[in-house]
Formats: structure tokens, C-alpha cells, sequence
């Protein structure tokens, strides 16, 4: 079950998901920064809550309950719970009575909002029993039946800190210590990772890049490790399932310290499976927080056994965490004793403040891990944006310039050249002076393309610069993406070649090949030089240099190709925006953050962490072969691999510089102004998750959802466009949803149809957000709205069907 109280009635159950959603003790527990929303920054209240469904029985108090009246294998551990329609009287709490096999059952009772109370038995009810629970309501009794599982198979959640060597449950503070040199830090404690597995072989390559920090990483998926497979129906299935108070998995702040101190934060969660050569099957469960945590906060994962593995087995605490649950006793080992120092905070809230409590009998896994305080970020690029600074504009050659002939084509020319920026690598990362700081170790040639409206005023163009995706390249995207409108509305296109794919195999036209062949690449760079790769980093630092060389454009002549004119075309005085598509809108915050000239920018099916991405990505890829058989063939182990690997690739991630952008605004050149944002995805996007691109919006500002809305984001509002000045008085932002074809719920709303693209280009949220008409028609009027002087606007596009729609 989802953790949530249920009757016959689906939509009755449904409705109580969405009211549950609000309860917690405080906020929503949806945090970054440990503070709650701020109306302030939101501007327009969120849609009311759909008043509960009714039900097609006689009248009854009685909304929604977990066990419906009749459920067989209910799961001896699992919590009671019973929804109202409105409060039942004080006497309701003292009525209700609990019976398994004709004997007597003793409980807890719980009201955890007025209508809604949990029974939770004491102990486990009796296997295969037939149990009932009553009570009596404004003088009439009332009662439910169900059946419990028969006892099975024993499964658990592994968890062995007495074991030497790197293991999941992960992450967890047991790999983190004191740092004598930095007082109430901590660091990672690379004595607890050795073994003789290929993963510990990985995790001492990343000993370098991990040495620097003292936590995990605010992106880290967290990895659960199961004896076997968890039934998916135990499990929370969206954002309010999983801040329900009865879920089977709650994750918490638990940072005293904290605003959000004692909320739950919402997640989701997905189900992998742990290929190995034992005989029985063995899953990971892989959590992803739906925001970015707290940068230095502290969190906890409980995991209580109304988690089931089918049918109605609860999973059972490690025989470790049955000792960590109990009263100590004298000559513990070192592990558990650690183990209960670490927990002590946590326990005592699960049972004093959480409501309803969560007494340790119920507890099928407690664990705590302290997210790194990522000082520093940016501290990099902040400096390449310096030494640009007194440098002169980069040089550069024109290869080739290819005249439209065709009247009819929006472009009059394609300029295909080479700009000579600055070099900072050696090898595969950066050269740096004895303070840790990039130097600049001679020029590298990049090729670049630039795209020439036909139609342009006299003073030239106004310039956009172009992103590309993963694998990708200038020369075929940014004609392709001049053409899509920009042209038209009179934008120059201009863009290079990544460092990624500046050196892709030729012919590699699959993407999930080309991606796999950069990884393959990058692991060769980390086992010869023991350090990861400053590709991202690079990537953002030529980012700058480009922006640095474009701003010069606006007095170079180029057309007619054989005799030009004397006539810039170029517009170097109009505003310069930036669009960024899939990997390109994932690089955008680091390369933003430190660019006060871009007035506008639109980031289309981006938001992912770099090792998020590769969570989601190599599932079924070639990728994930080569992962498992360089991490010795155990997918748990390539589960563990990824949030270590996040954790070490933190400085670079683009994602940890949002907060420089608009909640705590580096200032560059005397000015923290920043771009306007429009953040464009398609709905059930396969290659970046929705979720991902949810956490960048709410990480960001957060921006609201711009009407009308597909499907909701429990923590973003909802506007009606246009939208004008809602960022800071001269900036705009947005995050615009983009339907394709066949989504639930959606008929007649889909903005790709197969007529025009194809069935699976239609039916794919990544490439519809790239390609729909409505996305290009809202995008183009946004980045015209850079050039007006005023505060962009966002939402003044709409579809014919959608006005008057919300």
C-alpha cells in the first residue's frame, strides 16, 4: 500500500493524498536553505486543494482507511489508519476497539490531525489472523474486517558497520569523522573504505577529490539496500506520499540547528535491481530528494516495517540495527557504539516529536549523513571571470561562410570559424598556482557557428548564444535552432563545441553510445591521474571566454563573403541572451552566475546533477554494462559507486552555483544583476526526470509554474502569464510545461502531435520541449522581450485552447 489510509472508494483515497500533503509540523518540509517559502518571493496564491471526493455509500463519517474493510494480507507491522470527513467527537478515541482472532489486541492511538487518526498495535498481530477494528460514531458502531499474511521468508534491509569496507546503506556519517584541523567539520574517513571489491578500488581514485569536503553531496541520491524485492505498492509514489505521516520511508531534518527541524522533505523514490551471483534477488532502493538539501544540515532516513515485500512480509531490521535499537550493553563494538551517537538525535525525534510517533519496534532502519557546506563554489570561475577581464578579446578565423542562395530560407549565411580562447588544462584538469587558482597556460583553437538572419535591421542583429545537448555539436545545432524561429524574430545564432564532444568518435550517432564512450574516457583520466576530470569545469570556464569573445562581434563585417560591405552584422549594443538545451541548460547556472550580461535565458530539459543523470541514464544503456563489470559485476555496488561519485564531483556540478544566481547573488564587476529565466520541460521527460528540473525551479527562486499546469509541483505556485518583474525589479522567471503526445489526463492539450513529428518524437517530453511550436513561440517572445527595455515578460504567448484555461 502507499502508505496512506484507503476505502473503496479510489478517489476518496486520492483526494486524502492531496489534503495529507500539508500536514507536517511546520511547513511542507520541502527545504534547501532550512527556511519555509516566502510568500514574498512567490507572488500569487496556490490553486485551492480539490475539496474532498464523495463517496457512492450510505451516508458514514468514515472517508478513507488503511486496511479497507475486507484486505487480506495486510502486513502484521503496518499502522492502522482511518480518515474522516470531519472531526468525530472526543469520545471517537476512547471507542475504538482492536481484535485479531478473537483475542484482544493492545494499541496506540493517534490523532494526527482531527480527522485523521492511526491506530498503531503494540507489537505484531497474529500471522493469517482475521482482526477487526471498532468504534463507535455519534452513538452508531462501526467496523472494518481484514486479514493479516501469513509469515514467510524473512527479508531485511542490510545494514553491517561491524563489516570493514565500503557498503550501502549510503550515504552515512560512519565514513565521515572529526577533522583535526578544522573544528566542527568533518571529513571523509578513508580508512572505513578499504576492501578488495572493485568499488573500493573506485573509491580510492576519488580519495582526492573527496578530501577536501566534509559531507555529502545536497544532490546525493540515497541508496537502501533490500534482501529482496519491496512490493512498488509500499512504496510513496509522489511528492505527498512521501511526507505522509505514515510512510513506509521518511526523510528528515534532523538538524537542530535547522528551521525545518523535525519536518519530513519530500522525495521520490525508484526500485533497481542488484545482479549478482547470489541466489536469491536483491534490490536497491535509490531515493532522490525532490529539492537540493541544506548545504551543512544533517538529515535521517527511517525506513519503518510497514515497508512489505510481496505478499504483506514486512522487511525486518538488520540484525546490526536490532542491536543499534536496543539498550546498550558493556563491550559493544566500536561500530555500534559510533552508531548510537550518530542516531541519538534522530531516535529521540522519531519518538517524541514526529506525529504520529515512531516507536523503535516499528523501525526497520535508521540512518544519518551530514550534507558538505560546498564552500568555495565558485570561487573557480570567479576567478576565470577576473583574468578574462584584463585580457584581450580573443582572436579569431573565418573558415567558411555558406550563403543561403534560397530566398525563401531564413538565413542569408552560415559562418563557420575558429576562436582562439584561453587554455587552463593540462591533460584533463587545471593548471593552478600555489593558491589553488586556474592559470592560463596559452590559447586552445574551438570551432564555432554562427547563424545570420536574412532579415535584419541596420544596426545589426541582436546576438543569442547556443548551447548545445549531450553528445551535440555547434555546426548542426545552431542553424537547426536559428532556423526554429529565432531567425525570424531577427537573432543572430552563435555557438561552439563543447570539450565533451569537441573529441567524439566519428559516426557515433547513437547518444547513449556517445555518452558512454565520454564516460569510458573520463574513467581512463581518473585511474591515470587519480583525479576526476575538470571537464564541467572547463566547459563553464570556456563558457566565459566565449561570452568574453561574442561581446566583440558587434564591429566585425563578414557579409558578402567575397566583398564585405563595410556594414556590421552584429548588433553589439543590443541586450545578448543565451538558450541552453538539455546539457546545455544543465551547464547554464555555473556559466550564468558569472554573467551579468546575458539579459535573458531560456533552459530547455535541463536540471540534472551530473550524477543524477547517470542514475537515470544508464538504466537498460550500454552504459550500465561497462559500469557494472568496471565495478565487478555487483549493480549494488555501481548504485554505491554513483553518490560517491556525486559527492566528489560537487566543486564542478553546475547545479551548486544556483544559489549565486539569485538567493545569495554574486557580485561581478560591481554589479549582482542576473538574467531572466525561462525554464522550459516536456512532461515525462526519459532522459532528464521532471523531478530534477522541479528542484532547479524551486532551487532558483523559486520560479512559478506558468497556467495552465499539467501536472502540479506540490512546492511551486501557480501564475497566469504574463508574467513581468518577479524575480527583482529588472528580471523575470518562469518554469513553462511543455505536453506531448499521450499523457494521461492531457487529451487535447498535447503540444506535439505524431502529424508533425513522428510517434516517438511526439510521445518523448525531452525532444517535444525542444521542438513543439508552443515552446519555440514562447521562447522567441520571451527573448524578444529582452530587447524592449523593460523587464522581460514571460506567458504572452498562449494556445488558442488554452485561453481562459488554468
Amino acid at each position: 500500500m502507499r502508505s496512506t489510509p484507503r476505502s473503496g472508494n479510489p478517489a476518496a483515497a486520492r483526494a486524502l493524498v492531496v489534503r495529507l500533503a500539508v500536514f507536517t509540523a511546520g511547513c511542507l518540509s520541502l527545504l534547501w536553505l532550512g527556511a519555509c517559502r516566502d510568500p514574498d518571493t512567490l507572488e500569487a496564491d496556490p490553486p485551492a486543494r480539490p475539496a474532498p471526493a464523495s463517496i457512492e455509500t450510505p451516508p458514514t463519517a468514515l472517508v478513507a482507511s488503511w486496511p479497507r474493510d475486507g484486505t487480506v494480507d495486510f502486513t502484521r507491522s503496518e499502522w492502522i489508519q482511518i480518515e474522516f470527513a470531519a472531526p468525530p467527537g472526543l469520545a471517537l478515541a476512547e471507542s475504538f476497539s482492536l481484535q485479531c482472532g478473537g483475542r484482544a489486541v493492545e494499541f496506540s492511538v493517534h490523532e494526527v490531525r482531527p480527522t485523521f487518526y492511526v491506530l498503531n498495535p503494540a507489537g505484531e498481530l497474529p500471522g493469517a489472523a482475521r482482526c477487526a477494528v471498532r468504534w463507535t460514531e455519534a452513538g452508531v458502531p462501526r467496523s472494518l474486517a481484514f486479514t493479516t499474511a501469513g509469515r514467510g521468508a524473512r527479508a531485511e534491509i542490510e545494514y553491517d558497520r561491524r563489516r570493514a569496507g565500503l557498503s550501502p546503506p549510503l550515504p552515512d556519517d560512519h565514513f565521515l569523522d572529526g577533522a583535526p584541523d578544522r573544528p566542527n567539520r568533518l571529513r571523509f574517513a578513508f580508512e572505513t573504505f578499504g576492501g578488495e571489491r572493485p568499488l573500493h578500488a573506485f573509491a580510492a581514485m576519488l580519495e582526492r577529490d573527496l578530501e577536501p569536503l566534509d559531507g555529502w553531496s545536497p544532490h546525493t541520491p540515497i541508496q537502501i539496500p533490500l534482501s529482496a524485492p519491496a512490493d512498488p505498492v509500499s512504496l510513496p509514489d509522489s511528492a505527498a506520499d512521501s511526507i505522509h505521516p505514515a510512510a513506509a520511508l521518511q526523510l528528515i531534518d534532523v538538524d537542530p540547528r535547522s528551521p525545518g527541524f523535525a519536518n519530513r522533505v519530500a522525495y521520490q523514490v525508484e526500485q533497481r535491481e542488484d545482479p549478482a551471483p547470489a541466489t536469491s534477488p536483491r534490490s536497491s532502493l535509490l531515493v532522490h530528494p525532490l529539492q537540493p538539501l541544506r548545504p551543512g544540515g544533517q538529515y535521517a532516513v527511517l525506513v519503518t516495517r510497514s515497508l512489505r515485500t510481496s505478499p504483506g512480509r514486512p522487511f525486518e531490521p538488520s540484525p546490526f540495527t536490532v542491536q543499534l535499537l536496543a539498550e546498550p550493553r558493556e563491550n559493544e563494538p566500536p561500530a555500534l557504539r559510533a552508531a548510537r551517537v550518530r542516531t541519538r538525535t534522530t531516535l529521540w525525534l522519531a519518538e517524541n516529536r514526529l506525529v504520529p510517533p515512531i516507536p523503535r519496534e516499528d523501525l526497520a532502519l535508521v540512518l544519518r549523513f551530514t550534507v558538505g557546506t560546498l564552500d568555495g563554489v565558485g570561487r573557480d570561475l570567479a576567478h576565470v571571470r577576473r583574468q578574462l577581464g584584463v585580457r584581450p578579446v580573443a582572436r579569431f578565423e573565418v573558415e567558411r561562410i555558406e550563403t543561403m542562395e534560397d530566398r525563401e530560407d531564413v538565413l542569408e549565411a552560415i559562418v563557420h570559424g575558429t576562436w582562439f580562447g584561453p587554455r587552463w588544462t593540462r591533460g584533463s584538469r587545471f593548471v593552478r598556482d600555489a593558491a589553488g587558482r586556474p592559470v592560463i597556460e596559452g590559447t586552445a583553437p574551438i570551432p564555432f557557428t554562427l547563424a545570420l538572419p536574412r532579415d535584419r535591421p541596420l544596426e545589426g542583429a541582436p546576438l543569442l548564444i547556443y548551447q548545445h545537448g549531450n553528445p551535440g555539436s555547434a555546426s548542426r545545432e545552431v542553424p537547426a535552432e536559428a532556423r526554429r524561429g529565432l531567425a525570424e524574430a531577427g537573432f543572430a545564432v552563435i555557438g561552439f563545441t563543447d570539450v565533451f564532444n569537441r573529441a567524439r568518435t566519428r559516426g557515433s550517432n547513437d547518444a547513449d553510445l556517445a555518452i558512454l564512450m565520454q564516460w569510458v574516457k573520463d574513467f581512463a583520466s581518473l585511474r591515470a591521474e587519480g583525479r576526476l576530470p575538470e571537464r564541467w569545469l572547463q566547459t563553464h570556464a570556456e563558457q566565459l571566454a566565449f561570452l568574453h569573445f561574442v561581446q566583440g562581434l558587434g564591429e566585425v563585417d563578414l557579409l558578402p563573403s567575397d566583398s564585405p560591405d563595410g556594414i556590421p552584422e552584429i548588433d553589439g549594443a543590443a541586450p545578448l541572451n543565451y538558450l541552453g538545451m538539455s546539457e546545455g541548460a544543465n551547464h547554464a547556472p555555473a556559466f550564468l552566475a558569472f554573467a551579468p550580461e546575458v539579459a535573458g535565458a531560456v533552459l530547455v530539459a535541463g536540471g540534472a546533477p551530473i550524477a543524477g543523470a547517470l542514475t537515470h541514464q544508464l538504466e537498460g544503456s550500454p552504459g550500465q554494462s561497462f559500469a557494472r563489470r568496471a565495478l565487478g559485476g555487483h549493480g549494488r555496488d555501481l548504485w554505491s559507486a554513483l553518490v560517491l561519485l556525486q559527492a566528489a564531483i560537487d566543486p564542478q556540478d553546475p547545479l551548486n552555483h544556483v544559489p549565486l544566481l539569485y538567493r545569495e547573488p554574486i557580485e561581478i564587476e560591481g554589479t549582482t544583476r542576473k538574467a531572466s529565466l525561462l525554464l522550459m520541460a516536456g512532461l515525462y521527460d526519459r532522459r532528464i526526470p521532471n523531478r530534477m528540473t522541479d528542484a532547479l525551479a524551486w532551487a532558483i527562486g523559486p520560479l512559478p509554474l506558468l497556467a495552465p499546469v499539467t501536472r502540479a509541483v506540490p512546492f511551486l505556485r501557480t501564475r497566469v502569464g504574463p508574467i513581468q518583474g518577479n524575480l527583482t525589479p529588472t528580471a523575470t522567471g518562469a518554469y513553462h510545461q511543455i505536453v506531448p503526445f499521450g499523457i494521461v489526463g492531457a487529451i487535447g492539450r498535447a503540444d506535439c502531435r505524431p502529424r508533425d513529428f513522428g510517434l516517438w518524437v511526439s510521445r518523448s517530453g525531452h525532444y517535444c520541449a525542444q521542438l513543439a511550436p508552443s515552446a519555440v513561440s514562447e521562447r522567441v517572445a520571451f527573448l524578444r522581450s529582452t530587447l524592449d527595455g523593460a523587464p522581460p515578460t514571460i506567458g504572452r504567448v498562449r494556445r488558442a485552447e488554452d485561453s481562459g484555461r488554468e
